[in-house]
């Protein structure tokens, strides 16, 4: 949802600059462009009032506007009064974008390809019935475990009898149900009518993974390690992807805060200049920072 309400909100901005053009060159165009002097964006702020009332821009002398608009657009509110540092948070917004789609698409990618070679090495032969995806969990469970081991050892009994193997993921999940609810019994027989022993069978129930899911990298130990090299570059993709959804954010944010800041400090600086500058920092680390800015000077335009 983010990036159509991101794309909305573009249009609606290039469409009044559309109706701002158009403005210009009607006739009415020249008194629009006799503002004061002493004003700045005289001409833009006398066009855009014209603009409706279902203009987002109807008020411009209300500091709240700049944030909205920022908010929308980073660099909006920048734009509007004529501040030089709106090509920042512009040019960062359609960089991040970039970044988190081309991020996000690898990972993708790279899902796509750890999951159908779990298929076709380690899963086909084993599945019972057409071919089902699990969760990212399941496929990580196959990256640690070289088999799935079987849900129920003895499908003859009644019941469900677990997987005793700790070394396969349903072994370990039964060997966790055994100590979480049977304590120091964990290793010995169980009645298998006791409340505990219910409990703990529940647990692996809920848990262990049906023949369905089972599998077996059985003698593939090269395929077993592409397959957790995929998931590990896999799953670094998409978390980038979502560190610059973050940035995104922030810019988002900083802007429109930043827009707000500087159209009140314009409103209450009467004839000092007053000067909000923003910089982004990338140190050697993969964090990023911001260093605010404020300059007042006592009368003059900087």
């Amino acid at each position: 949802m983010a990036p159509v309400r991101l794309g909305l909100a573009v249009a609606v901005l290039l469409a009044a600059n559309g109706r701002l053009v158009g403005q210009l060159a009607a006739p009415g165009a020249a008194g629009a462009q006799a503002s004061p002097p002493g004003e700045r964006g005289g001409v833009s702020r006398d066009l855009l009032r014209r603009l409706g009332p279902d203009s987002l821009a109807t008020d411009l002398s209300a500091p709240g506007t700049y944030f909205v608009l920022s908010g929308l657009v980073p660099g909006w509110g920048q734009f509007l009064l004529e501040q030089s540092r709106w090509t920042p948070y512009a040019a960062l917004e359609g960089w991040a974008w970039l970044q988190f789609l081309d991020r996000r698409r690898e990972g993708r990618r790279l899902e796509r390809r750890y999951r159908d070679l779990a298929w076709r090495v380690a899963r086909r032969d084993l599945a019972a019935g057409a071919r089902v995806d699990g969760s990212f969990d399941y496929y990580e469970a196959m990256s640690q475990y070289r088999r799935s081991g079987l849900f129920d050892r003895d499908p003859v009994q009644p019941g469900v009898q677990p997987e005793e193997d700790p070394d396969t993921y349903n072994g370990s999940v039964w060997l966790l149900a055994r100590q979480m609810f049977l304590g120091s019994d964990s290793t010995g027989a169980h009645d298998p009518s006791s409340v505990a022993y219910q409990k703990a069978l529940e647990y692996y129930r809920s848990r262990a993974y049906s023949p369905q899911m089972a599998w077996d990298w059985g003698p593939f130990a090269l395929h077993w390690m592409e397959y957790r090299d995929l998931i590990r570059a896999s799953d670094e993709s998409l978390r980038r992807a979502t560190n610059f959804l973050g940035l995104i954010l922030g810019n988002h944010l900083l802007s429109a805060v930043d827009a707000l800041v500087s159209a009140r400090l314009r409103g209450l600086g009467g004839g000092r200049s007053v000067e909000l500058q923003t910089f982004l920092l990338s140190p050697p680390d993969p964090a990023w920072s911001w260093l605010i800015q404020v300059r007042v000077s006592p009368g003059g335009r900087r």
